[in-house]
């Protein structure tokens, strides 16, 4: 038992750490610690000295730059003012001076700056949407651009010599001359300066008499003004009284006229009513009732019923335009300004700025008291000329007071204003009663005389006379193609003419063609269209004369036109001749 507790005593002391070794552990814990912070705060000055020398440098930099700057600036000043030196001891104006070459210098480094730095960014800012002003910039940008504004001011007000790179003049110059001119100013005034004070005191005594006068006559006023009052307010209870008494009169009065009135209109609304119904019966507007839609005629046929456009049943040329419910004469499209010394040529009051084109044509009236056409046609004329707000036209027909047609072949022309006793002067009214309207053209239009025969002769003068319509400002909204017989367009709501041509119906048998059969029904086919939508039927020669136009002639040509205008007959149109009778 003794010898286990030794042993049992020896192992526990053997267990137990040994203070020499843990005092050298936590001595070399402590000095490593320490050490490390020591080693850490040496590190950490340094990474400070080495911040605060790049910020010094950095503040070196920037003091250099705008030390530069100061002096560019210096020497750019010193260049405007050319130092109160004359050219020969201006440095500035000598090229291998040190000033000259440290300015040159300066200007060109900043120029550069300028280019690589700020005006992209300008760019950028202008291709974003913003202004040059919106860039983004730094301090020494903003500099740079400035100095550029002013350096390129300064060139413009005091001039540059590209040559020798220097300013042709400086403001030292300038305000010199400006000092020079001002005293030379000063000197002439000193001769106005009593002159001045004469009329400065002239003017007083004038003011001080217009406040008395006008003192004087404003209470002279107010006085009249007080008596005509008074005697006002006595008169009022005499005119009440009048008013009173007049009352029940005019009362009376007014519903005798209102009666009369409505009497008048029920009056009218029956008779327009009874004309629209013999208008619906003779085909003019609406359905057709009693006369059925013509055939197409050919020219010998026309020639036998009284010309183009005058088969029976067709309504006259120069009818009113029942479609719309106004006159052919209703709306004047221009007035003329002037007539020419030789009367062949007139000036119109309307230009392109209007829709006035050239070649267009015009018929001429006489101007009635309210702004209407008034008595016969004076004659047409043709657009050769336009400008912004006016135009120049020849005179291409004159007409005498009674309606017939006066040559013009006298090369003065001075014979036919003589003669027809109707001149055209200034203040006529000139009309073109289809200007900007729309048509349907239905048929062959020997517009031109040549009576083509053959379907491209026949096609070229179709399409010549739309590219006239053209011209006049008229829109074609649809025609038939001579070539097949189809309908090219259509008849639209705006459209306001049917210009009837003629058709193949007096060729023979052997004559007629499957394309003469299809233009035949295609214009049978727009004339019934044309009735019932109430469209205004004319033919291409009255259209002519509606419109002012006249074919080309010769100058000296004393040709005129069988057309004699004059008003359509009065009366019913239940009379119309239907085949040579009544």
């Amino acid at each position: 038992m003794a010898r286990r507790t030794r042993s049992a005593a020896k192992t526990g002391d053997s267990s137990r750490p040994n203070p020499f070794l843990v005092v050298l552990v936590v001595f070399f814990f402590l000095t490593s610690a320490g050490l490390g912070g020591w080693v850490y705060s040496m590190f950490n000055e340094r990474y400070k000295h080495e911040e605060e020398h790049k910020k010094a440098a950095f503040e070196v930099k920037r003091l250099e730059n705008e030390l530069r700057y100061a002096e560019g600036i210096k020497y750019a000043w010193r260049a405007m003012m050319s130092d109160n030196k004359s050219d020969d001891k201006n440095q500035f104006k000598i090229a291998n001076s040190e000033e000259y070459k440290q300015f040159m210098a300066f200007l060109e480094a900043n120029d550069k700056f300028y280019e690589e730095k700020v005006k992209p960014k300008e760019e950028a800012a202008v291709a974003a949407g913003k202004e040059k002003d919106d860039a983004e910039l730094t301090k020494e940008e903003r500099e740079a651009k400035e100095l550029k504004l002013i350096i390129e001011t300064t060139q413009r007000d005091l001039g540059w010599d590209d040559a020798t790179k220097t300013y042709k003049s400086t403001y030292t110059e300038q305000m010199a001359k400006l000092r020079k001119d001002a005293a030379k100013a000063r000197e002439e005034g000193k001769g106005y300066l009593p002159e001045k004070l004469a009329m400065d005191k002239q003017f007083s005594a004038l003011q001080t008499l217009f406040k008395e006068q006008h003192a004087k006559e404003f209470g002279k006023i107010v006085a009249d003004n007080a008596g005509i009052l008074a005697q006002t307010k006595a008169n009022v209870k005499d005119i009440q009284a009048s008013i009173e008494k007049n009352k029940a009169t005019l009362e009376t009065f007014i519903a005798k006229v209102e009666k009369d009135y409505n009497t008048t209109i029920e009056t009218q609304k029956r008779k327009i009513k009874d004309l629209e119904g013999q208008l619906r019966d003779v085909g003019v507007i609406g359905e057709v009732k009693n006369v059925p839609p013509p055939a197409p005629l050919d020219k010998k046929s026309e020639a036998k019923q009284g010309g183009a456009g005058n088969y029976a049943g067709a309504p006259h040329a120069l009818m009113l335009d029942i479609s719309k419910g106004k006159t052919l004469w209703d709306v004047p499209r221009a007035r003329v300004s002037r007539v020419t010394e030789g009367g062949r040529l007139v000036f119109l009051d309307k230009g392109s700025a209007d829709g006035v084109r050239l070649q267009m044509t015009f018929n001429v009236f006489g101007a009635g008291w309210n702004n209407k056409a008034e008595k016969m046609l004076k004659g047409t004329v043709e657009v050769v000329r336009v400008e912004a707000k006016l135009s120049e036209a020849r005179i291409t027909a004159l007409y005498d007071a009674d309606g017939r047609e006066i040559g013009l072949g006298e090369p003065s022309g001075s014979k036919a204003l003589r003669e027809g006793g109707n001149p055209i002067k200034e203040g006529d009214l000139l009309f073109n009663l289809a200007w900007g309207s729309h048509v349907a053209i239905a048929g062959v239009i020997d517009w031109n005389g040549q009576d083509s025969q053959t379907p491209a002769g026949q096609a070229d003068d179709l399409e010549q006379f739309r590219n006239l319509l053209k011209a006049q400002g008229i829109t074609v909204d649809c025609y038939i193609d001579l070539r097949d017989g189809k309908v090219i367009g259509t008849l639209r709501p705006e459209t306001n003419f049917l210009i009837r041509g003629y058709g193949y119906a007096g060729l023979g048998k052997d004559e007629l063609t499957d394309t003469h059969k299809a233009v035949n029904d295609s214009i049978a086919a727009l004339r019934k269209e044309a009735l019932e939508r109430g469209l205004f039927v004319i033919s291409p020669e009255n259209f002519g004369v509606v419109i002012g136009y006249r074919r080309p002639a010769s100058a000296l040509s004393q040709a005129t036109l069988d057309f004699r205008p004059s008003l359509p007959a009065a009366g019913g149109l239940g009379g119309v001749m239907q085949g040579g009778k009544q």
